[in-house]
């Protein structure tokens, strides 16, 4: 018995015959065909061999849902269902001259699947149309993509139709078009392709969730389309889009920035924001885009090199503050080309700037709520109220540490410095490394974090392992009170030794990091150890007001190397 609901449930076939890609053929009117439209967020046809042949074997009744939505004057939006229309429209374009013509190439397999050529080849134009709609289309992610399935579905028919199983593949596709239903559900009243896309945000034909960079990607088209750029250009447009917010080996670092820049150009509403971003959106080109993506890559490029260390710190910190620094650098570039920073091949030197943005992005790390700053980028800096560094650095900045100008308020930096987890770590012993704050761009080396034999890692001075459950010290065990860095190559070995061995003569941080690499670890080694050597391993004693206080000195120490710093 067929499937039944509130809406339609057309089978398969019908489901591929019923409508054409962009428009009405001409010819084809008798059929009576529904446009419909591939929208700019579709990333393209992902589906390939493995999707395909899992649908022709799938046991299932109902293939899912296709999503369809009409916007005014513009006609029906494929929301969801690219993947299972252009699979149905290949299979039935290469199925048409071996089995469906009224005289089939392969007289062989052609009577098997006598059923599907009854009902499909007198709408041969209809399937053909499609076919050659995908293959053409105007935008180069939808006719590569489809000419990749279409490759994939001629390996699947060159082996399905040997003789020695032809049988059971004619039946197998005979019941997936026949059989297999689809639901459709339409939507209606949406103004605008954007909308559409932010009310299906969490629905695509890849099964992954629309981010705002796909979005972001969608808005440059659709404008590039509205504007008539040649299609070249727009090709021009969406692979090097796709190339540095997509393909970048580093392209997790930029999801901020892709989300912030959205928001910025997104809406109607907005046009302060968007005309930052574009001054020139009303006639929008190709090199207005290139200029931003040029930007934005290079950044990413600059704070990967090492060769700005302040813009690399910041990069480290997340991509919050990077999509920040990023966007305010741009935006002063961009309406003024005389201020081209220097991590951008410019002339204009950031070092001042980086290092005070950087510490107050410290701040705002100790603080614990880094995550909590991008309206500082939507509400201030793409509206212009935040134009300068020093405004943004003092809206980052937390209200419990005192003015960015001055040094912290040391009993706020003292209960943040407890809360320190691994994660937050790294920042803190590299914002240690900071020149003095009056040193403005000064010499900065910090220490590169990861699993290179030439990175540091976070040592727990009394090893995981040796840490007591439920007792007094285990939450202070994984708090900085417990923490120092040490060169990976090193930490990888002594993993589970005593603190008192490591901090001891012959221990690794004698031996393996050289004085005057941090000041903490000289004083761990130099002043802590000769003082408590016995008390060192006893994780009790990391607790607050504990006798002797080894985790209280641990904080003082840090408080005051930071307090000129931050």
């Amino acid at each position: 018995m067929p499937i039944t609901r509130a809406g339609e449930t057309p089978s398969y076939l019908e489901f591929a015959l019923r409508y054409c890609v962009d428009r009405q053929p001409p010819g084809l009117e008798y059929f009576n065909l529904q446009p419909i439209i591939i929208p700019a967020f579709q990333r393209g046809i992902v589906w390939r061999r493995d999707n395909v042949d899992s649908l022709i074997e799938s046991n299932a009744v109902l293939f899912g849902t296709s999503i369809l939505a009409h916007i005014e004057n513009q006609g029906l939006i494929l929301v969801d269902g690219l993947q299972r229309f252009a699979t149905a429209t290949s299979l039935l374009n290469n199925l048409y001259p071996k089995v469906l013509a009224p005289t089939p190439s392969d007289q062989t397999a052609a009577p098997y699947f006598q059923n599907l050529k009854t009902l499909a080849s007198l709408r041969q134009a209809i399937f053909a149309h499609n076919d050659n709609a995908l293959r053409n289309h105007r935008r180069k992610a939808i006719r590569e993509s489809y000419g990749d399935l279409d490759e994939n579905i001629k390996e699947i028919l060159d082996v399905g139709m040997q003789s020695s199983n032809v049988q059971e593949f004619a039946t197998n596709v005979e019941r997936m078009f026949l059989r297999k239903q689809i639901a459709i559900d339409p939507y209606y009243g949406f103004n605008r392709t954007i909308e559409l896309a932010q009310t299906f945000i969490t629905l695509n034909s890849e099964g992954v969730d629309l981010s705002p960079v796909d979005l972001l990607r969608a808005v440059l088209v659709d404008r590039a389309f509205a504007l008539g750029w040649a299609s070249s250009d727009v090709d021009q447009m969406e692979n090097d889009f796709t190339d540095v917010f997509v393909n970048h080996p580093n392209k997790n670092e930029l999801k901020a920035l892709g989300n912030i820049l959205y928001e910025g150009v997104r809406d109607d509403s907005d046009p302060v924001s968007r005309k930052r971003i574009f001054p020139n959106w009303d006639t929008l080109t190709l090199d207005d885009v290139t200029k931003l993506l040029d930007f934005v890559q290079k950044s990413l490029n600059a704070g990967l090199s090492r060769e700005f260390p302040y813009l690399d710190e910041i990069l480290e910190s997340g991509s919050l503050p990077f999509a920040i620094t990023v966007l305010h650098f741009y935006l002063q570039w961009i309406a003024d080309p005389n201020k081209a920073p220097d991590f951008y091949d410019g002339s204009l030197s950031t070092s001042a700037d980086l290092h005070l943005l950087l510490r107050a992005y410290y701040r705002k790390i100790a603080d614990g709520s880094i995550g909590r700053i991008g309206d500082i980028a939507r509400e201030g800096i793409l509206k212009g109220t935040l134009d300068t560094v020093q405004k943004i650095a003092d809206r980052i900045n937390p209200s419990d540490a005192g003015s960015i100008s001055d040094e912290p308020a040391k009993g706020w930096l003292t209960q943040r410095l407890r809360e320190i987890d691994k994660t937050r770590a790294p920042r803190m012993f590299n914002a240690c490394l900071l020149p003095l704050r009056t040193e403005s761009g000064g010499a900065f080396s910090p220490f590169l974090f990861g699993r290179g034999e030439d990175s540091w890692n976070i040592d727990h001075l009394i090893a995981k392992k040796l840490i007591r459950a439920n007792a007094p010290g285990e939450n202070e065990a994984e708090r900085l009170p417990n923490f120092s860095p040490l060169p990976t190559r090193v930490n990888k070995s002594i993993r589970n030794n005593p603190c008192s061995t490591k901090l001891g003569p012959q221990g690794p941080y004698v031996l393996n990091v050289e004085r005057g690499k941090h000041t903490y670890i000289d004083w761990l080694v130099e002043v802590q150890y000769p003082s408590f050597v016995s008390d060192l391993d006893d994780q009790k004693l990391l607790v607050p007001n504990a006798n002797p206080a080894i985790g209280d000195k641990r904080i003082e120490k840090l408080v005051d190397i930071l307090l000129p710093r931050l």
